[in-house]
């Protein structure tokens, strides 16, 4: 492109006259032309790659003996960006690199670019890492499948500033994640001293609604977990309730009968004692068409003990089906079994089974069952008349498992266990911590004490335990084979 400028220039010149010599300057405007090269347009400062992260374009020189600042992290190398004619010093947090402010001459080179981030990535934003955003620019650029793509349009997003910061987080384990931590969360709320049980009571009964019912109510309700077999076209009539469902994690697996590839569910779940794994089974009354399932479970299994805290009729409605002939000898599914001893207490019968399994080359077992009588379904009972009803279940000393049950398997049986397991817990550690236990429960089974005039009960229960003199089991045992053998 050519430009013209005019230009004054003054010249002097001699004038001869006759009466005078004069000097007479002259001013003359001539026009000069010259060429003015065509601008050449700075690229933008900024290239986006995408997500909001930016490379900045700029030479940067490393440094060898400026010291770092204390904002500079260690170990890294810090490197020097010249102070563009365009604008003002900058800085940029890119990886591991950081890029600190100089108005020295450097040496060519580039900052790397921040790789694109990850869905992982994104997820955490690591505590020494900004994230930034691209300022308005004439010239935007951005980077697709490795592809430099140029526009014109400028960007939208606000002048460079760095985003919020969010503390890296901690991956959840699974398996047994909630039974090494959360129960630790119950145990500040309810884990008390024995001696300090009494105060403890009365301090929750003070704060009414705020008390024993505001605990409770921490507690997980409804399904927990997955429960695919229980809902098995196959297996819902094997369910006495709807929602009392079994956990696949934790249920009760049978071996199947031959021909019969479904015949391995039953509504029965493993369960942890204080100290002890998989200590008791906790499972439905049983039905008509699931006792078969009850004694093969009973057999598979080696139980040694059955505590029933329900009655076959209850409030006029089938709490539990009889399970047991009234004498003789029967036969459910491939299990024989015939009543050996019945005896008659006020508020529980003991009842002693003789089982054998056809075409098995074991020898027949003795099946002791514990049924306690007094414990309607909507209120709790008497705390006297049922830590006497443990006494002298656990004064049968069995080297089976436990099976415990009432109609569901959920309400008496989750407090019979609690308040079992809490006695333990009392003797050995002289403190208790009933809500952590009832939480670990119900991460094997649904809705393990149902109620919370249950949970309320459970205290009540052992703060009279712990005022009561203790009697040996050997005392006991030896008190209740008296009453056997004279009863029969």
């Amino acid at each position: 492109m050519i430009y013209k400028r005019r230009s004054r220039q003054t010249r002097s010149d001699e004038v001869n006259d006759d009466t005078k010599h004069q000097h007479m300057n002259k001013t003359f405007e001539t026009d000069a032309a010259y060429q003015v090269p065509e601008p050449i347009p700075e690229p933008a400062p900024y290239t986006s790659l995408g997500d909001g992260v930016v490379s900045i374009k700029t030479s940067i020189k490393k440094l060898d003996t400026k010291p770092l600042t204390s904002r500079t992290p260690k170990n890294v190398t810090a490197y020097e960006i010249p102070k563009p004619t365009f604008e003002p010093s900058v800085y940029a947090s890119i990886n591991d690199e950081v890029a600190v402010k100089s108005s020295a001459a450097s040496a060519e080179g580039r900052l790397k670019p921040k790789p694109l981030p990850t869905p992982s990535t994104l997820q955490v934003i690591a505590a020494d890492d900004d994230a930034y955003e691209v300022p308005k620019s004439v010239i935007c650029a951005s980077v697709s499948d490795g592809e430099v793509k140029m526009s014109s349009e400028p960007s939208n997003a606000r002048s460079l500033k760095p985003k919020h910061r969010f503390p890296p987080q901690k991956s959840i384990a699974t398996g047994d994640s909630h039974e090494q931590r959360i129960p630790q969360l119950f145990s500040r709320i309810s884990s008390v001293s024995v001696n300090e049980l009494a105060e403890y009571i009365q301090k929750k009964e003070r704060a009414s609604q705020n008390g024993f019912s505001s605990d409770f109510k921490t507690l997980p309700d409804g399904q927990q977990h997955p429960a695919n077999a229980s809902v098995q076209p196959h297996n819902k009539a094997k369910n006495h309730y709807v929602d009392a469902v079994a956990y696949d994690h934790s249920r009760v697996v049978l071996e199947p009968l031959e021909n019969d590839p479904h015949s391995d569910y039953i509504n029965a779940n493993y369960i942890d004692g204080c100290l002890e794994k998989d200590k008791y089974i906790a499972t439905q009354g049983p039905t008509e068409s699931t006792i078969g399932d009850f004694w093969r479970m009973v057999w598979q299994l080696n139980v040694g003990k059955i505590i029933m805290l329900t009655n076959p009729v209850e409030s006029g409605k089938d709490g539990c089906t009889q399970y047991w002939p009234d004498s003789g000898f029967t036969n459910y599914s491939n299990i024989a079994l015939s009543i050996v001893k019945e005896d008659e207490f006020p508020d529980y019968t003991v009842r002693v089974f003789q089982i054998d399994k056809f075409f098995s080359k074991e020898d027949n077992r003795l099946v002791t069952q514990f049924n306690f009588k007094n414990w309607p379904e909507t209120k709790p009972p008497k705390p006297t008349s049922l830590l006497k009803f443990i006494r002298v279940a656990n004064a049968e000393q069995s080297e089976g498992r436990t099976v415990v049950h009432c109609s569901n398997g959920v309400g008496r049986t989750g407090t019979y266990i609690a308040l079992d397991s809490m006695l333990d817990q009392m003797q050995k550690e002289r403190r208790v911590d009933v809500l952590g236990f009832i939480y670990r429960m119900r991460q094997k089974r649904i809705n393990m004490v149902q109620t919370p005039e249950q949970y309320r009960f459970i205290f009540d229960a052992l703060l009279v335990a712990s005022k009561m003199v203790d009697t040996p089991y050997e005392n006991i045992k030896e008190s209740t084979k008296r009453m056997k053998w004279y009863n029969a």
